[in-house]
């Protein structure tokens, strides 16, 4: 009896699982049905869509050097069928391209209007309607004169090392000297700049592009250079330094204790590797000395900038005064 009850149970769960899994997939097929519907349908819909195209100007005379960069792209809003405009939904944006032959030149400046662009358009998609451009034309300065090699002068504002680093050398640059053009003549200008060179709490030699800033109207070839700044690590060390005395009494002979003092200050790491021992000294100045502790003060005179923030751990010593 149990048997026969566990049989027919197994066996409408089996009729169950096929019937729930045919109408599972009845409905997925229909549901593709109705997507596939529904894209054909919407593409015989208008649509509007953004492209951002890329423009090439071709043919350009071997001497003829444009004066400023021709706007790389331009933004356009294209109402047209959904059909017509499918293929350009995937995949890169076409490109405008304008041959130089063919473009108007006034007073040494190429002029692109808006119907020679309007033009270009419909050449790659045919009667779409354009309902924005930007720009709705190009206009860019040329000069047919040959440049001149002018120097780059760097222009610094803020360079800095984090703490416990140094910039340790010059900063360098590449190329020093770049071809400058213009539709004028250039015989005044001998250097141009860079732009304002900023890097602060730099822990590694740092190499960095910076912008060239030609004057109004003219171009300069490169129009980058590179940068680089040299950065150390800076080590911290001590080292006992001998007392030299100042304004000791005529005729008199000061004995320090102690003789030496000690210093602490952070070195380049390549100076500390080297071995190389400081060369500096520390100041007792017998005018400075304490009638009540019977000690004179201790300084520390300018530095070379080799040493980074020295710092006397003994402030003061004891002398007697001895006749010579």
């Amino acid at each position: 009896m149990n048997y026969n009850l566990e049989k027919l149970r197994s066996y409408v769960k089996v009729v169950m699982d096929e019937i729930r899994g045919r109408n599972v997939g009845t409905f997925m097929i229909f549901l593709g049905i109705s997507f596939l519907f529904w894209v054909l349908m919407s593409l015989n819909d208008d649509i509007q869509r953004d492209f951002v195209l890329s423009v090439k100007l071709e043919n350009v005379p071997s001497d003829v050097t444009l004066l400023s960069s021709e706007p790389s792209t331009i933004n356009l809003t294209i109402k047209d069928k959904g059909s017509a405009l499918v293929r350009y939904a995937i995949g890169n944006s076409p490109a405008l391209t304008f041959n130089f032959n063919d473009i108007q030149v006034d007073n040494n400046r190429i002029v692109i209007t808006r119907q020679k662009a309007n033009n270009a358009i419909r050449g790659i998609f045919g009667q779409a309607q354009v309902m924005a451009l930007n720009p709705d034309s190009i206009s860019v300065p040329f000069t047919r004169r040959p440049p001149v090699t002018v120097h780059v002068r760097l222009t610094t504002d803020d360079v800095s090392a984090a703490p416990q680093f140094m910039v340790s050398g010059d900063i360098t640059f590449s190329p020093d000297t770049v071809r400058l053009y213009s539709a004028r003549s250039l015989r005044n200008i001998t250097s141009i700049p860079t732009e304002p060179l900023n890097a602060t709490n730099l822990r590694d030699t740092t190499e960095m592009e910076l912008r060239l800033v030609p004057p109004e109207g003219m171009r300069a070839i490169p129009a980058t250079i590179k940068v680089r700044i040299p950065v150390e690590a800076l080590i911290l060390t001590t080292c006992n330094v001998p007392i030299q005395v100042e304004n000791a009494p005529v005729g008199k002979h000061l004995v320090l204790f102690p003789a030496e003092a000690k210093v602490s200050y952070l070195i380049p790491m390549n100076v500390y590797n080297s071995g190389e021992k400081p060369n500096f000294h520390v100041i007792a100045d017998f005018r400075h000395r304490s009638p009540v502790t019977g000690r004179m003060a201790l300084r520390l005179p300018t530095m070379s900038k080799l040493y980074h923030s020295p710092m006397l751990l003994t402030d003061s010593v004891e002398y007697l005064i001895e006749q010579h």
